[in-house]
């Protein structure tokens, strides 16, 4: 990497672009963030996937899987094709060589996207820092969807059609009464 300014924070560039998404089948762990530095320092600009020790924790597919790999080796990585990319939804294609985890390179947010392999529902987790993947058990053509649903979105629409009912129910109500259906007639009691 080179550093090309050091402004707020450093900036550095990459000679070799990484995919926007890509099948890795070796995933690597770290304690702390200065340790996912410390791989890409060291990496020769091939994709990758890391992961903090303790998120493995909560990863039952993944610490069987670190525990399989073997250190040596480079690893695989094979990118993503066939993109479609709408404002809400990333869709991708990923031919797995064997088991190991998709790397989508957007955004890492907990429980605010809905994430689909090959039709059925699936579960991602934070990678290499500030990324989404997700595990594949086994080779094979894999169609992957991300789609953002933030997680309080289902409840707030839920809440916004109650009050939509409640407003037409009180607007109903005053539009059967005699002081709003006939504004020029005053009531007995004025």
């Amino acid at each position: 990497l080179n550093k090309i300014a050091s402004l707020d924070l450093d900036v550095f560039e990459s000679e070799r672009v990484w995919p926007r998404a890509f099948f890795t089948d070796r995933l690597h762990t770290y304690e702390q963030e200065q340790g996912f530095i410390d791989l890409l320092r060291k990496s020769d600009g091939t994709p990758f996937g890391g992961i903090p020790k303790e998120a493995i924790d909560n990863q039952m597919e993944l610490s069987k899987f670190i525990g399989a790999t073997t250190p040596s080796g480079a690893g695989k990585s094979i990118p993503a094709t066939d993109y479609v990319l709408t404002s809400n939804t990333t869709s991708f294609k990923v031919n797995a060589t064997g088991p190991g985890v998709i790397v989508l390179t957007e955004a890492y947010v907990p429980g605010d996207f809905q994430v689909r392999v090959n039709g059925k529902p699936a579960n991602y987790f934070r990678v290499n820092s500030a990324f989404k993947g997700l595990f594949v058990p086994e080779a094979g053509n894999y169609d992957v969807s991300f789609a953002y649903w933030p997680r309080y979105l289902t409840l707030s629409l839920w809440i916004a059609g109650a009050g939509l009912i409640v407003l037409l129910g009180w607007l109903a109500f005053l539009f059967k009464t005699d002081d709003f259906s006939s504004p020029g007639h005053k009531s007995a009691a004025t």
